[in-house]
């Protein structure tokens, strides 16, 4: 399947730049067409973040296919992506942050904008030295194409996996901006939080990271403003506090999934999931008028 990437880089790179867009887009469409179970759960996604529902084949559905089209076309040539990027930042004083304590960072982030695009940029503009915790593809080959692209730009590649924890934790030690994408639980129970109106399922990982080495998470989104414009938007740090345990896990989760909302809410089309996320009403109200939204959650629990 390598081939097929290789020869679809090839000719994106032989096209005037608005007829691979295009491409794009109707390649996009015909997936958007024939992919139900696709539609299915980006709908359920948009009427989450949205608050109401959505028709399967209406046009924000299909603007969600045409952004991933989009990213992919990205992801075949990162270098070339990252030279034409214009981009704004907002967040400098949490870039400055990361920046002044050596990097030792974990920047959380989500299927959101180009998230491949955003590791490249914060390693060859923002002059961050990023390490990034990613999932192999299954497919060998297609697994080195990948990595190759995001090793050109600079990027320290950690595959998800029993080493990843430790490795990421030295990645840390030694100055670097760890990345980790913070929407999606892969392989683990993960914790359920507020958001949306509803309770869903986050990784707890990036918050174990973070009590095991005392770095800040940093919500870090890119979000697509125009063809090739950016805007990186940062939230503040989040730092361990006090606390121990499931408590601690679950307060560091539900800071990042405030931040994650309100990045969607700006984009919902952006979000880039094709599974509907894991979300359950919240709790009626306790006996007594005490919102059971509000009581700790057990972390990992995924009843």
């Amino acid at each position: 399947m390598d081939a097929w990437y290789r020869l679809a880089r090839s000719v994106s790179r032989g096209l005037p730049s608005s007829w691979a867009w295009s491409c794009a887009d109707r390649a996009a469409d015909l997936r958007w067409l024939s992919w139900a179970a696709g539609r299915q759960g980006v709908q359920a996604n948009l009427g989450m973040v949205l608050g109401s529902a959505v028709s399967e084949r209406s046009a924000p559905v299909r603007e969600v296919f045409r952004n991933f089209a989009r990213y992919l076309l990205e992801l075949l040539d990162l270098s070339r992506a990252v030279e034409r990027a214009t981009l704004r930042v907002e967040g400098d004083a949490s870039l400055a942050t990361v920046k002044a304590q050596g990097g030792g960072a974990i920047l959380v982030t989500a299927h959101v904008g180009n998230w491949e695009l955003l590791a490249a940029v914060a390693a060859r503009r923002l002059g961050l030295s990023v390490s990034a915790v990613a999932l192999p593809h299954p497919e060998e080959g297609v697994d080195r194409f990948f990595n190759a692209q995001r090793q050109r730009q600079g990027i320290e590649l950690i595959p998800l996996g029993p080493q990843a924890g430790q490795e990421s934790l030295r990645a840390l030690r030694r100055g670097r901006a760890l990345g980790v994408l913070g929407d999606r639980p892969f392989g683990e129970p993960g914790v359920w939080v507020r958001a949306f109106g509803r309770l869903i399922r986050l990784p707890r990982g990036p918050a174990l990271m973070s009590l095991r080495s005392r770095a800040p998470m940093v919500p870090m989104f890119l979000i697509r403003e125009a063809r090739t414009r950016f805007r990186v938007v940062m939230d503040a740090p989040i730092w361990p506090g006090p606390e121990a345990g499931d408590q601690a896990v679950l307060t560091l989760v539900q800071s990042y999934a405030e931040s994650l909302e309100r990045l969607v809410r700006r984009a919902p089309t952006q979000w880039l999931l094709f599974d509907a996320v894991d979300a359950k009403p919240l709790p009626r109200l306790r006996v007594g008028g005490a919102p059971a939204a509000e009581a700790p959650h057990a972390v990992g629990s995924t009843g």
